[in-house]
């Protein structure tokens, strides 16, 4: 999973890309996850609504576009 170890090493490459795609997505929000892959989704879905795999699938996209 080398989108998930991309993020992992450095989560604010993403940052800007993950709050315009879920902008109730905030900046305390991603400094509390860090470089946690499954937390990140975690709040992403408890903002958000939506599946775990559907989440996970639009994050690898964004990992991977960048």
């Amino acid at each position: 999973m080398l989108y998930r170890e991309n993020f992992e090493q450095d989560p604010g490459r993403y940052q800007a890309a993950i709050k315009t795609k879920w902008n109730k997505i905030t900046d305390e929000d991603l400094a509390r996850v860090g470089n946690n892959w499954g937390q990140l989704i975690g709040w992403i879905q408890q903002k958000y609504g939506g599946t775990r795999d559907d989440i996970e699938r639009n994050l690898r996209e964004l990992v991977v576009a960048a």
